[in-house]
């Protein structure tokens, strides 16, 4: 298997809240500017994928999906050699 590249996203996720509440009493919901490092499983249009780990296997575990709308920045990290 050949190494993914391993990145740094800034994307922006989604705010809500499940609390009943009267509309003239309703707070400002806000987004929050998430940091995640992983590596890249799949980028197209749509969204990238990134896993926490990877496997010799080519197996890979805790993958996350982001829609490529939320994503502000990524940043391409590198290991010390």
């Amino acid at each position: 298997m050949s190494q993914p590249k391993l990145v740094r996203v800034e994307w922006d996720d989604a705010a809500s809240n499940d609390i009943w509440r009267r509309k003239g009493g309703l707070h400002k919901e806000e987004c929050l500017r998430i940091r995640s490092v992983g590596y890249v499983i799949r980028s197209t249009h749509k969204e990238m994928v990134l896993a926490q780990s990877l496997s010799e296997s080519d197996s890979v575990s805790n993958t996350m999906a982001i829609p490529r709308g939320c994503i502000r920045k990524v940043r391409l990290l590198r290991s010390k050699k």
